[in-house]
């Protein structure tokens, strides 16, 4: 098995889009999430997260909030407008910007859940697998 390689299991691995400009949080969340037996697609702006859910189903994105090209709010807006089943994608937020602003903004664009940085596995992969398992009733 190589290292990137999910871990075997009974079902197919969940497929993770992670849309995340920064190379060193891109690759400690995807050993996190690969690590964990999930399938991680990676891009690094907002309209490449657009265009992936365009052409391929995922079962969660994880969407930093700043990013070049275009954010993560205005991506997950247009995710939105897609047909279902990519426009209902859930999309949990990723950003180091945690106040009561930024979540207002996150669940306003159409997010469905938010996560501050920095990202420890623990609680991401926690995270994730109830996203994964069914979504969660409210968004923290």
């Amino acid at each position: 098995m190589q290292p990137d390689t999910p871990h075997p299991g009974p079902h197919r691995p969940r497929r993770i889009l992670l849309a995340e400009d920064s190379p060193a949080v891109q690759e400690i969340v995807r050993a996190f999430l690969i690590h964990s037996g999930f399938h991680v697609d990676v891009v690094a702006t907002g309209d490449a997260a657009v265009d992936a859910l365009r052409t391929a189903r995922y079962d969660l994105v994880l969407m930093d909030i700043e990013m070049p090209v275009m954010s993560g709010l205005s991506a997950t807006r247009a995710i939105r407008r897609l047909p279902a089943p990519a426009g209902a994608t859930p999309i949990m937020a990723l950003t180091a910007n945690a106040d009561a602003e930024n979540r207002g903004a996150c669940r306003d664009a159409g997010m469905n859940d938010f996560l501050a940085k920095p990202v420890r596995r623990g609680p991401l992969v926690e995270r994730v697998n109830s996203w994964v398992a069914g979504p969660l009733t409210d968004f923290p």
